[in-house]
């Protein structure tokens, strides 16, 4: 930083995303929301903490569940299977053992990323409790 300038602040819980943006992560908005960030993260984010038996990413996860859907409106249910996850696109997937220790403070900041993502993709509203992962 030369003389005269200043340093962007950002809040400390902003993470800067493959596209540039910086997502707030206690208060995001739709614009801070790129549906190819959240696709370069997952596919580059192990399940399991990376313990499986091979390497299984969030991406074919997701893939995996869209694919299933089965329903009355397969589309919605489609897009809600591959959206399920995004939030982990910015927050990573939390092993559910490490999430039941730390539920209480990090499921809130989780639920309201992924209801941002899912208005942001025209899902908003949707009972994603339709499909099953």
């Amino acid at each position: 930083m030369t003389n005269g300038e200043e340093q962007q602040k950002w809040p400390p819980h902003s993470i800067m995303v493959s596209t540039g943006t910086m997502v707030d992560l206690e208060n995001p908005e739709i614009s801070m929301i790129h549906i190819q960030d959240i696709a370069r993260s997952l596919s580059r984010g192990a399940r399991f903490a990376g313990h499986g038996s091979h390497m299984y990413t969030i991406a074919q996860h997701s893939v995996f569940v869209a694919v299933a859907a089965d329903g009355d409106d397969q589309g919605l249910l489609r897009r809600i299977g591959i959206l399920h996850d995004a939030s982990e696109g910015y927050m990573l997937d939390v092993p559910k053992p490490l999430k039941n220790l730390i539920g209480e403070c990090y499921e809130p900041y989780e639920h309201n990323l992924q209801s941002v993502i899912f208005d942001r993709f025209g899902l908003t509203g949707e009972d994603t409790s339709k499909i099953k992962y």
